[in-house]
């Protein structure tokens, strides 16, 4: 009946005159868990959208993003019965960078939780790992180039510098 529960925070809706229901999320949380990997790999899309699975991994692992795999994200959903899907959220350990700003040059392994934990022992044919590995080939040849990515950092302090921001 909180607005918390298991380092969750209900933000939306605003549920302030109702008691909160945490069953969806409890039941997600369980069966990710503790489904049996048969159960967990063929029925997880149907409770997280997979698309969305694979891109969020792929966009933490590039960013390096260090508090953004437990905390600093937002689980959501259009419709009360629809699939979970993860939104980035306060991306400032970015990139070698700790959430104070300092360097940490830690660029080694993969951003994880327990949920990806588990969907990276998925290496059926057309498991995460092989989403994971062909959208990721996907991306290289275009937005994941450093140029691509150079050009945008640029672009947008470009912008904050003739703004006057930056003064």
């Amino acid at each position: 009946t909180l607005d918390t529960w298991d380092n969750y925070e209900w933000v939306y809706p605003n549920e302030s005159d109702t008691v909160i229901d945490w069953s969806s999320l409890y039941n997600f949380t369980n069966f990710v868990m503790n489904a049996s990997n048969n159960a967990f790999y063929s029925q997880y899309s149907t409770l997280f959208d997979a698309d969305n699975a694979v891109d969020y991994f792929i966009f933490i692992n590039v960013l390096k993003a260090m508090d953004n795999m437990g905390r600093n994200l937002f689980l959501a959903r259009y419709k009360k019965s629809g699939s979970y899907f993860y939104v980035p959220w306060d991306l400032d350990a970015i990139w070698g960078l700790d959430t104070y700003g300092n360097q940490t040059n830690n660029a080694e392994g993969l951003m994880s939780n327990g949920f990806y934990d588990r969907l990276i022992q998925d290496c059926n044919d057309n498991g995460f790992v092989a989403s994971a590995q062909n959208r990721y080939q996907m991306l290289r040849g275009g937005v994941l180039t450093k140029e691509h990515i150079m050009e945008l950092v640029q672009s947008q302090y470009d912008e904050l510098l003739e703004s006057g921001a930056y003064a």
